[in-house]
């Protein structure tokens, strides 16, 4: 997660202020409107949200925890073998965390953007690049009308995606009061692949089909990807 954010920052997109990075549980600086979260990970699993001490929701539940001390004792209970990150929370109001924005992006091109708002449960509106709600998706999910995006975000997407060499990356926002902060890069975003409506699964995989030929011919024109290469590992 911390690789994402310098390699974003180098493409000047926004990210989140890291507070703290791989660093013990117990050492953990507890103060208003941060995310803390496990240094590797996936699917919110052990993110929590920290509003105030009276104020901590768990991502993955929705559960609150109304003070540290039972905060710390459930952390401590699970014995996650990890080390921890913080970071600031961006928020959508004074008392709500920012909408979530995933960016389906095939080298360039955008796919399907999925907006996701978490209260009780965690609500999804699926949106074309266009900005017009996808119906196919109103199925058994929790839906919840959306708020809409800004191109800024798509432009976002695009240049990282165009970036990266690989032909799809699912690209996470957070979008806030003041604009848009990744969240992370997803390479592998399995949670939703039950999800999708057969019509969406046609739409992306020949995205992705399209996106590997592009990549494919680029390569051969020995295209670069220096800012890239800067922070992810070249052994791949």
């Amino acid at each position: 997660k911390k690789v994402d954010q310098e390699f974003a920052k180098s493409l000047e997109i926004p990210t989140p202020d890291l507070l703290q990075y791989e660093c013990v549980f117990a050492d953990i600086n507890f103060t208003d409107h941060i995310v803390i979260k496990p240094s590797f990970g996936s699917s919110s699993n052990n993110v929590f949200l920290y509003f105030n001490h009276e104020n901590i929701k768990e991502v993955k539940t929705n559960y609150i925890f109304k003070s540290v001390s039972e905060f710390k004792q459930e952390v401590e209970n699970r014995n996650i073998q990890n080390t921890w990150q913080t970071e600031r929370l961006i928020l959508k109001n004074e008392n709500e965390a920012a909408h979530d924005i995933k960016v389906y992006s095939y080298y360039g091109e955008i796919g399907a953007i999925l907006e996701i708002k978490r209260t009780d449960k965690a609500y999804q509106c699926w949106y074309n690049k266009k900005g017009e709600v996808l119906e196919s998706e109103r199925r058994q999910q929790p839906w919840f009308e959306g708020t809409g995006f800004d191109d800024q975000v798509l432009e976002y997407a695009k240049k990282l995606s165009l970036n990266i060499p690989a032909p799809f990356m699912r690209i996470d926002f957070y979008k806030g009061i003041d604009g848009y902060y990744l969240g992370e890069l997803t390479p592998h975003p399995g949670r939703y692949f039950p999800e999708y409506s057969p019509e969406l699964d046609t739409h992306l995989g020949e995205l992705f089909c399209k996106a590997e030929a592009k990549l494919f011919k680029d390569l051969l024109k020995k295209k670069i990807f220096d800012e890239y290469f800067k922070y992810y590992d070249q052994t791949f």
